[in-house]
């Protein structure tokens, strides 16, 4: 790595919501400062109108901005932040899993990084449940609900359609109440549409942990919302918590209910990021939040602020300011503002905002709304509620897009295209020509490795470590022992591979024990330098500079090249070894053979015992000098994996054998004990 960063600014803002291009807009009158945005997705998303595209009244391509049309006097890099050195003044950056990270140096950091979904608190909702978090959520959710549309409307038996027709929500906040209103408002639009579905009403339910929805606008609207829903036939499940979900069933402790789809509107957590730098001290948290000054500096770090659902900003009254658009976009305004006046060396302003109201769709042209304090529902504060969620939408063209949807979706019915977002499968084998690399060593570790045909050389700037064929697998040092690539992978001769991405790797090894030991055994041989040496440091060092010649054991019994399978077999069982050396007539090594592998050839159609003993079945091994030191012996087991290695002579002839007991260990001489 450089040691300058790779790209430097004076203002560096983390993050691609509301808060962060807030920020950044805000920026631009200031032509002089040179702003960067590095953010996950090129795109923001409208939040708000999520559910929207879940219930197909509007395009998902609508609910997204560019940012670079948003922030245009932004240098925006889409990437995803690893690591901050807050010393250092620099942001560590990864523009996907296989490129190695950059370094961005800043003057001023605005973080606005958001926050994560986290589905495993509850057993089985990360696997079986479907977030709402984003468009590709979104485009998800809609296409599963009208997928069970399209499989009950063929199903002849009137209880599997209403199993596939059972739809759950998970979650009375906003989200969740939008949500639940707008797969309702799908369902039943749809139904005149599919003539075996229209004796079969669907069922609706929404799940809720407190005593009415919606807590952030208040109980008697929480309630209003809840008996308009009851009078959609949507049930409501109040005071009620899920303890996991499987694919069918959503258990509620001690019973259950049936669901075939289930959506999860919770879930929500600290971004990662913030949490491991809080763990190490670099950054102050409060339940995994940022704790910020009321200018929304961030204590104890000059230079850095925090807006948006990862900072902690107090209110004037005491209360800690709602993840919500209004309060991150006011956030984002104010932090701008507030890092100018720092720079111009004049005092900083407190965030005082309070907030304007609350607004809720809920379905079937209905909303409960509270603004200014004064609470209003129905007809009106939906309209309400389209009429100030459209003026907030960025953009002209999106705003005029959206009320194109709308004004469709009041003439005709809502559009029922089966949007698959499954790509045309593709062979999972990975075709490399020769001098092609796997990886390379720097890598992030993605994939473990199975080679189908052709061969692989593992290896570094040293040599070939070893050369991996038909049958073999690789990759797995890294992902055991999460790090980057130690080695080179590079094909030798035209070479397809099986990769299995790191999060199937990981779900073949956990919990399997033996797979794991086995794994971890044959991971030895990809020993880089530093851990080699480690390793043979604990052997003494009067015995690593002994020769292989003094060590080696040569009470071995070679097998001439030309006996009988018969004869083989008699010397196998005399002597149970694993495997025997096998020389020619003039004692030159050729290979060793084992029981296993003489049996498996037997088992062939015209095999006999009276055969010479087939060339198949001999396998090449290492062989090594008797003049080289034990030292050197335990490095290339150690390197290239071996057990054993055949000691020959300068003529190739068969000497003895050296094993890594042999090598390694000063054991006493058993014959000599009586």
């Amino acid at each position: 790595m450089s040691t300058a960063p790779a790209r430097n600014y004076d203002v560096l803002i983390l993050g691609g919501g509301f808060a962060a291009v807030w920020t950044a807009r805000a920026l631009a009158r200031r032509k002089d400062l040179k702003v960067g945005l590095l953010a996950d997705q090129n795109v923001m998303l409208f939040h708000p109108m999520l559910a929207e595209v879940c219930g197909a009244s509007l395009s998902p391509l609508h609910v997204v901005n560019p940012i670079r049309n948003l922030c245009p006097r932004a240098e925006v890099v889409r990437a995803t932040v690893t690591d901050i050195d807050f010393a250092a003044r620099e942001v560590f950056a990864q523009p996907d899993p296989a490129r190695p990270a950059l370094r961005f140096g800043y003057r001023q950091l605005v973080i606005a990084l958001g926050g994560v979904v986290d589905l495993a608190r509850v057993p089985g909702m990360a696997e079986h449940a479907l977030p709402l978090k984003t468009v590709g959520d979104a485009i998800r959710l809609r296409s599963a609900v009208i997928d069970r549309l399209e499989e009950a409307n063929f199903a002849n038996d009137s209880a599997e359609r209403r199993r596939l027709l059972t739809f759950t929500v998970v979650g009375g906040g906003y989200s969740g109440v939008e949500t639940v209103g707008q797969i309702s408002d799908l369902l039943h639009g749809a139904r005149r549409l599919y003539p075996w579905l229209r004796d079969t009403p669907p069922s609706v339910r929404l799940i809720h942990s407190g005593s009415y929805l919606l807590p952030q606008i208040g109980e008697s609207l929480g309630r209003f919302t809840e008996r308009k829903l009851r009078a959609r036939g949507i049930e409501i499940l109040l005071d009620t918590r899920v303890a996991a979900v499987t694919a069918t069933k959503v258990h509620l402790g001690e019973r259950h209910i049936e669901s075939l789809t289930t959506v999860t509107t919770i879930g929500n957590a600290p971004h990662p990021l913030l949490l491991a730098l809080g763990a190490r001290g670099a950054l102050p948290l409060e339940h995994g939040r940022i704790v910020t000054t009321p200018d929304l500096a961030v204590a104890g770090l000059p230079g850095v602020w925090s807006a948006g659902d990862c900072a902690k900003v107090v209110l004037p009254s005491g209360d800690v300011a709602p993840a919500t658009a209004q309060f991150a976009l006011r956030e984002g305004e104010l932090v701008a503002d507030n890092l100018l006046r720092s720079l111009d060396r004049r005092d900083t302003r407190p965030f005082t905002f309070t907030g304007l109201g609350e607004l809720a769709a809920i379905g079937h042209r209905n909303a409960v709304a509270k603004i200014f304090g004064v609470k209003f529902s129905g007809f009106f504060a939906w309209w309400m509620w389209r009429t100030v969620y459209l003026s907030k939408l960025p953009g002209f063209d999106r705003k005029l897009r959206v009320m194109l949807d709308w004004t469709l979706d009041l003439l005709f019915p809502r559009d029922l295209s089966l949007l698959r977002t499954d790509t045309t499968p593709r062979l999972g084998t990975v075709h490399l020509e020769p001098g092609d690399h796997a990886f390379s060593a720097g890598d992030p570790a993605l994939n473990f490795y199975l080679v189908k045909s052709g061969a692989v050389a593992i290896g570094d700037a040293r040599g070939v470590v070893k050369t991996l064929g038909a049958g073999q697998h690789f990759g797995e040092t890294e992902l055991l022992d999460p790090q980057p690539r130690a080695f080179d992978a590079i094909a030798t001769e035209p070479t397809e591979l099986v990769a299995l991405p790191r999060s199937m790797f990981e779900t073949l090894v956990t919990g399997n024990t033996d797979a794991t030991e086995r794994l971890r055994t044959s991971a030895l041989q990809y020993a880089s330098r530093e851990t080699l040496d480690a390793l043979i440091a604990r052997v003494p060092p009067a015995l690593r500079r002994q020769t292989v010649g003094e060590r080696m054991r040569n009470d071995l019994i070679p097998v001439l090249h030309d006996l009988s399978v018969r004869d083989v077999l008699r010397i196998l069982k005399r002597h149970p070894l694993d495997a025997f050396p096998v020389i020619s007539a003039d004692g030159v090594f050729a290979g060793m053979v084992g029981c296993d592998r003489l049996l498996t050839w037997l088992r062939l159609p015209h095999s006999t015992l009276d055969a010479t003993l087939p060339s198949s079945v001999v396998e090449p091994a290492p062989v090594i000098d008797p003049g080289q030191t034990i030292d050197t012996a335990l490095s290339r087991m150690a390197r290239h994996g071996h057990r054993e290695l055949v000691v020959t002579d300068d003529a190739g002839r068969f000497l003895g054998l050296l094993s890594v007991l042999d090598a390694a260990v000063e054991l006493p001489d058993f014959r000599s004990i009586t």
